[in-house]
């Protein structure tokens, strides 16, 4: 992403709240994504890079479907629990979007 494509991205005020829950012997990531206002963000396309911040090994990427009015989510197999890195991607909006965030799954 360029400079210019990240202060775009940084204008849109955009959040993201995210969660891995279990779901029998694999896990559901989950994630609503708001504008300033608190208005779900629906029609996106969201990509995730699943990132365990001890081993590159680990990595996994995803790609979430709409499940709700702003929320995206995909079942997923963890090699391990503990800290999780989520990079998110959304496109279909006004500009691409990225949020980063650190999730600890138990």
């Amino acid at each position: 992403m360029s400079l210019k494509d990240a202060a775009a991205s940084a204008a849109l005020g955009w959040t993201a709240t995210a969660s891995i829950e279990p779901r029998g012997a694999a896990h559901t990531v989950r994630v609503a994504i708001a504008d300033k206002g608190g208005t779900p963000v629906s029609g996106l396309t969201v990509s995730l890079h699943l990132v365990r911040p001890v081993s590159t090994a680990m990595d996994q990427l995803l790609d979430l479907k709409p499940v709700g009015a702003g929320v995206y989510a995909a079942d997923v197999t963890l090699p391990a629990l503990g800290a999780w890195e989520l990079r998110l991607e959304a496109t279909g909006g006004k500009a691409p979007w990225q949020s980063t965030q650190r999730l600890f799954v138990k």
